[in-house]
């Protein structure tokens, strides 16, 4: 008997830690689900929207960020409105979803009606899985007034300017997104964002993350600073000019 176990000992259960193409191929065949229900049963609706304007959002692809095969969500307000054809006010990427862009960052002809007036969208949630969020992606969205990320996001990338011109918008909280090592450019520029809250992992932050904006405190975990004594911070630390390195927070009393 003792025999016939040992040649199936592959069959006891193992730790395995899952790869990132492996946890994307995961999400592939979801969104592929998602989109084979969608054409079996056009007139269900996905938090209210019509799932077939769901679909038009979702894209499979790979990025130079994530070279391989992954699922990107293009946010087209214009498109997700809600079952009565009124504009979207409240949305939460789909689970299945890791990368997220504007409809300008196709350049794409409703580019102006996603971005301007005619965006109601207030309250965004970002699943955690989510990896990436492309530069410009919230550009312009006069109206949004809460981005949610949730707890364990698996953020790696925001991009440049993801929230210029965002007027309603007073507080980004990055503290979930323990993944997020840099902040890049121009994020705040023309906002209404006068706090932001980090994770202590952070890295590296580019003085420019805070250029043109209204940030008046910059919280590291629960430790509250001044912008101007953290910008100062940033530009007379011994690292490159532009940068604040995490290890100088720790050696430094601030």
């Amino acid at each position: 008997m003792g025999e016939i176990v040992s040649e199936f000992e592959f069959l006891e259960s193992t730790e395995h830690e899952p790869s990132l193409e492996e946890e994307s191929q995961k999400f592939v065949d979801y969104a592929n689900q998602f989109l084979c229900k969608s054409e079996q049963f056009p007139n269900k609706s996905f938090q209210g929207i019509s799932v077939l304007s769901i679909c038009n959002g979702i894209n499979i692809c790979e990025s130079s960020i994530m070279p391989w095969e992954h699922v990107k969500f293009t946010l087209n307000v214009n498109e997700l409105k809600d079952l009565n054809g009124d504009r979207l006010v409240d949305f939460s990427i789909p689970f299945f979803v890791e990368e997220l862009e504007s409809i300008g960052d196709k350049a794409g002809t409703e580019f102006g009606f996603n971005q301007t007036g005619h965006n109601n969208l207030r309250n965004i949630s970002i699943h955690k899985n989510v990896m990436i969020i492309n530069s410009e992606t919230f550009l312009l969205y006069r109206k949004l007034e809460n981005v949610i990320f949730e707890k364990d996001s698996k953020l790696l990338y925001l991009g440049p300017q993801a929230f210029l011109g965002c007027k309603m918008l007073h507080k980004v909280d990055l503290r979930n997104c323990e993944e997020l090592e840099t902040l890049a450019n121009n994020l705040f520029t023309d906002s209404g964002v006068e706090i932001v809250k980090l994770n202590s992992n952070i890295q590296t932050i580019s003085k420019r993350a805070f250029e043109g904006s209204i940030v008046k405190y910059v919280y590291i975990n629960e430790h509250k600073y001044k912008i101007d004594d953290f910008i100062e911070r940033l530009e007379n630390n011994n690292y490159e000019p532009f940068w604040y390195s995490n290890k100088y927070m720790e050696d430094t009393e601030w």
